[in-house]
């Protein structure tokens, strides 16, 4: 994990997309272990979706989305949940909503169906509550 935290500084923006793609399936993956690298998570996928390109934030956003989404299969199951999405709902909340304002319109893109990270701060808003 700490080769991700560290490429993750390139300049090169698909290069930090694959590492935010690769944090989404350690989330689904590896759920139990992200206890040990959660903070450092916290403040990578918080950067990208405030400061990063469309592309990488979204996908920061995406690895909160796919902790909601297995969180919400792991109670269904009544499977163990470590509750990474509770503990960290105010901040979460707040980075969502801080996203949501993002939007932008731009007639230009009508056609372009890539998320951006107001979309993505949609969805994830969604599997939060």
């Amino acid at each position: 994990m700490g080769k991700l935290f560290d490429a993750y500084k390139v300049q090169d923006e698909e290069v930090r997309v694959v590492i935010m793609q690769t944090l989404v399936e350690v989330g689904r993956q590896e759920y139990d272990s992200v206890q040990f690298y959660f903070e450092k998570i916290c403040e990578i996928t918080a950067f990208a979706a405030r400061n990063d390109d469309e592309k990488v934030g979204a996908q920061g956003i995406e690895f909160w989305t796919s902790l909601a989404e297995e969180e919400i299969r792991r109670r269904k199951i009544n499977g163990n949940v470590i509750g990474y999405i509770a503990r960290s709902a105010t901040a979460l909340v707040g980075l969502l909503l801080e996203c949501l304002q993002k939007v932008t319109i731009d007639e230009d893109d009508e056609g372009d169906e890539e998320w951006g990270v107001a979309l993505s701060a949609g969805c994830c808003l969604a599997n939060v509550a």
